[in-house]
């Protein structure tokens, strides 16, 4: 008997799961790829080496309008199966700090290779440099555009082909024209995973500085946003603003305010730096005083060596308010020191915005997944339209769990579309 025709719009992460998990569901499957080869965001992810999925991955590590819309995907396909399919394929996982998973042989290309290879076993037919114009629904069938006139026919369609983020690798937001041509809703699209800039003028002057510490995301007229806005790791001082994983993270959550220039939150934001985390106020204000103890012979600058960068010395005397005024530690006040430890603890950065596409790892916002069916990933307005990975409006924590989602998100829609267990269950509901 013919299978069921299929075709996957994107040769990506969750694009080639989609279509392995489709072809082994009995499915031909043909991916269409804009692209003069396959997996080129991919082979970047992890600095090329890769960190495909994380141990610790759950559904509170991701961000999306309907909440608990991971929970299914996840349920069916999570990081055990991830590893184990990867495994199947000859990928050996290397588990290292915080739960980030690799490829033992650290390169990305192992696992782009290792999908190639199955995909030709499978005898998925792959289409490159080929950009979609379109989508169209003719009856039952679906026909896909081609730049150029060409057109496809299938009786399915999964579109897999990303955001917005990494446009030098070729992701610039084209499915989300498809969706909305089937009348889907889109979340605004934001870089997510990305460098946040900042209002200060000590930026040029402490580029390459890093410092561990713990990062918030604080409303400067109210406090807090929410108390999950909170992350401790590397902090690293660019030309422009803040880097780091602890900072990316933080991204995501400024990436869904109101743009810049608008009147929003985005205006009061800060990102509040807590540079000595091991120790509360108090006890850095008695270490503080003990070392006035033996330091009153020191410059202000020597009395904070060895506690912070030395880069950061300076700027943090500054910010203060502790440089005018004291010429050497022994002068420092209890009001100074005072200064001193809550600049430290907390100090508050004013945000202006976060880095471009090109900076950017993933996509905040896209399509609604209130129009899509969690357990297939099928669409609930259009039969036979399906969507996996980073178009739908799902963003997760740097470390792997954005490459888990594209894992498991094309994995339950390959299965549904193809004629598997996740087809079967939507059609029961």
């Amino acid at each position: 008997m013919k299978g069921i025709e299929v075709i996957v719009i994107g040769c990506g992460a969750s694009g080639m799961m989609a279509a392995v998990a489709a072809a082994r569901n009995g499915a031909n499957v043909r991916i269409i790829e804009k692209n003069d080869r396959a997996g080129k965001k991919l082979l970047a992810t992890g600095n090329g080496r890769c960190n495909f999925t994380n141990m610790t991955v759950q559904a509170s590590d991701f961000n999306n309008s309907d909440k608990g819309f991971t929970d299914a995907a996840f349920g069916c396909f999570g990081v055990e199966k991830t590893i184990d399919f990867f495994e199947q394929l000859g990928i050996f996982p290397r588990i290292e700090a915080e739960g980030r998973v690799y490829p033992y042989s650290e390169q990305a290309a192992s696992v782009l290779g290792a999908f190639l290879t199955e995909l030709k076993r499978l005898r998925v037919e792959i289409v490159f440099s080929s950009p979609v114009s379109g989508v169209k629904k003719i009856g039952d069938a679906f026909v896909v555009l081609i730049d150029g006139g060409r057109q496809y026919k299938a009786d399915k369609v999964i579109v897999a082909c990303g955001g917005k983020a990494g446009s030098q690798y070729g992701c610039t937001g084209d499915g989300y024209a498809v969706a909305v041509s089937f009348s889907h809703r889109l979340a605004p699209p934001r870089p997510a995973l990305v460098q946040i800039e900042c209002e200060a003028p000590f930026f040029r002057q402490l580029k390459g500085v890093r410092a561990k510490g713990r990062v918030s995301l604080v409303d400067s007229l109210h406090g807090s946003f929410t108390d999950s806005l909170d992350e401790a790791g590397e902090i690293q001082f660019t030309e422009t603003g803040l880097s780091g994983i602890c900072i990316f993270n933080l991204s995501r959550y400024i990436a869904k305010m109101p743009q810049s220039g608008q009147q929003g939150e985005k205006e009061k934001a800060v990102v509040r730096l807590d540079l000595i985390p091991e120790m509360t106020k108090e006890q850095l204000t008695e270490k503080l005083k003990e070392r006035l103890l033996h330091s009153g012979h020191k410059t202000l600058e020597e009395f904070l060596n060895g506690i912070v960068n030395h880069k950061l010395i300076e700027v943090i005397l500054k910010e203060s308010r502790a440089w005018e005024g004291y010429k050497s530690s022994a002068a420092l006040d209890a009001a100074a020191i005072d200064r001193i430890v809550r600049t430290l603890k907390g100090w508050d950065i004013k945000v202006t915005g976060t880095k471009g596409w090109k900076d950017a790892q993933v996509t905040a916002g896209g399509v609604l997944t209130e129009d899509v069916d969690t357990t297939a990933m099928e669409s609930k307005l259009v039969k036979g339209l399906y969507f996996a990975g980073e178009i739908l409006d799902v963003d997760g924590r740097c470390g792997g769990y954005n490459l888990q989602w594209a894992w498991s998100s094309g994995y339950v829609a390959g299965e549904a579309a193809g004629g598997g267990s996740g087809s079967r269950h939507a059609e029961d509901q």
